[in-house]
């Protein structure tokens, strides 16, 4: 479901120091500051977290998108082109599609480094996105793509009732015209720009959240579902839920390739199917692929896996909440795609020219 900023309560996103604004022209953008409680100990921003910002930036554009109507995420596609180390991640959401009862929002996400060229980029022009001219707001060695992201909406028509966000009570005059009115009147219930402020982590983001492991080579683990991780209707957010197979991914690879083996995730393709509101949401991996697994020598130099996990609600008879397929790259040197690596710019290009996520 869409995110909003949390009340006075301590919350997960406010830890992790999530802020971002509005641009007139369409784009949404969020970012968050890199230390080492939202990274693996490679340095690396976890994908569970990317995949947290990219749920925020594309719930908050669809949700002013569809206002009044409400919306249910159907899924999210996350696909990692290099590590994220920041010193700031930033990703920048735009509408791809809009349709009667769907709408895709596409997200880039980018390494930036430092406060004063996102301040350049955010008073620049806003179609610098995806590729439209991004280079004529930023010099090219202060910025470098990370990941692409894209989010299926389902549009849930309001029937007239107030939903988790609603301003028709706000008393705003939304007499002028038709797209006046409408802007005024997100603006006033979901601003232009918002922050989202706690004391942060002290510890790695996944215990952070409560994230424990029971069984490693079966990718079980869980999280209980609590005001700290909650989203605007009471279920577990959507970040969350990609910290947990994330981490589930991790451990079942690690335990079939060998621990000698470091796990990189490479990729997320995440389908929502119920909301996870009693908990605790357990993982399962239920199919596992790839280099390395199920040979004798379980420790190539380098490989590539994939993992099919799947999120119960235990408290809730042990619903089906989310399926996730997670793809990893394992090496003994802990090496990954950088600049440079064709296979997988040409893929992500490949993805985009076909219109699949």
């Amino acid at each position: 479901m869409a995110e909003r900023p949390p009340g006075r309560a301590r919350h997960f996103l406010g830890d992790l120091g999530v802020d971002g604004q509005y641009d007139r022209e369409g784009l949404c953008i969020a970012r968050i500051q890199v230390n080492t409680a939202n990274c693996t100990a490679r340095g690396e921003v976890r994908a569970g977290v990317l995949a947290t910002l990219v749920d925020v930036v594309g719930g908050m554009l669809a949700a002013r998108e569809l206002y009044p109507d409400w919306m249910a995420t159907a899924d999210l596609a996350l696909r990692i082109i290099r590590p994220a180390r920041g010193p700031v991640v930033e990703a920048r959401a735009s509408v791809l599609r809009r349709g009667r009862t769907t709408l895709v929002v596409e997200a880039d996400v980018y390494d930036v480094d430092d406060v004063d060229d996102r301040n350049q980029y955010v008073r620049g022009d806003a179609n610098a996105c995806h590729g439209h001219g991004a280079e004529s707001t930023r010099s090219r060695h202060s910025e470098r793509r990370v990941a692409w992201a894209s989010m299926t909406f389902a549009v849930l028509a309001s029937g007239g009732a107030e939903g988790p966000v609603d301003g028709r009570s706000s008393g705003i005059d939304t007499s002028d015209s038709e797209h006046a009115g409408r802007t005024s009147l997100t603006d006033h219930v979901f601003g232009r720009t918002w922050s989202m402020n706690g004391p942060g982590f002290d510890v790695p983001v996944t215990d952070g959240v409560g994230i424990t492991i029971s069984d490693p080579a079966g990718g079980v683990a869980s999280v209980e579902v609590n005001e700290y991780v909650q989203n605007s209707v009471g279920a577990l957010q959507g970040g969350v839920m990609a910290l947990l197979a994330e981490t589930a991914a991790e451990q079942a690879v690690g335990s079939a390739v060998g621990r000698e083996a470091e796990v990189m995730i490479t990729d997320l393709q995440m389908a929502y199917l119920a909301l996870g509101r009693i908990g605790p949401i357990e993982s399962r991996v239920t199919e596992l692929e790839g280099d390395g697994i199920g040979v004798e020598c379980r420790c190539p130099p380098s490989g590539r896996q994939s993992a099919l996990v799947e999120l119960h609600d235990r408290g809730d008879d042990d619903r089906l909440t989310t399926v996730v397929t997670v793809g990893t790259s394992s090496s003994t040197n802990a090496s990954m795609a950088e600049p440079g690596d064709a296979g997988l710019v040409t893929e992500l290009g490949r993805l985009r020219n076909t219109g699949v996520s």
